[in-house]
Formats: structure tokens, C-alpha cells, sequence
């Protein structure tokens, strides 16, 4: 999960279910809110070289050549696993 996902909306950071509703702690499991069709889309999107809309702001850095949350975690996964 994404803790910068939806930065370019009001609700940023929040994730939301199919109908719209913000996912929380006390609503939600963290099962629901890993497999989300919102994170379901994102993940198969990156799988495919594709980007998503809700990941505007490392779409913004990537393109300036500033390190993204995105880099920054792919490459802390990869140097622990």
C-alpha cells in the first residue's frame, strides 16, 4: 500500500473501496484494503510498464529524475530480498 497514493486529491492518501468509501483501520481489514480494485489496478498496471493516475506524484519525480517513494522502495525490497 501506498501511503502517497491519490496526493493530487483532496482525500490524499486515502484508499477507497469500489463504492467510493474511504477504507480506515476500524472499518477495514488490512486483507480488504490490500486487495482493493484500486491497489489490484495500480499493481497490475506496474506489472504491465503501465502508470497510474493515482500515482501522480512519483510520476512527477520520476520524470524530473528526483527519487520517488516508488524508486526509494523498490530498491529497499530488492536490496532485502
Amino acid at each position: 500500500m501506498c501511503v502517497q497514493a491519490n496526493t493530487h486529491r483532496k482525500t490524499r492518501g486515502t484508499l477507497r473501496d469500489d463504492y467510493e468509501v474511504a477504507m480506515r483501520a476500524d472499518t477495514h481489514s488490512l486483507a480488504e484494503t490490500r486487495n482493493c480494485n484500486m491497489l489490484k489496478n495500480v499493481r497490475s498496471k506496474m506489472l504491465q510498464g503501465e502508470r497510474s493516475e493515482v500515482c501522480q506524484r512519483c510520476n512527477k519525480e520520476d520524470d524530473v529524475g528526483q527519487q520517488s517513494r516508488r524508486r526509494l522502495d523498490v530498491r529497499r525490497l530488492h536490496e532485502r530480498f
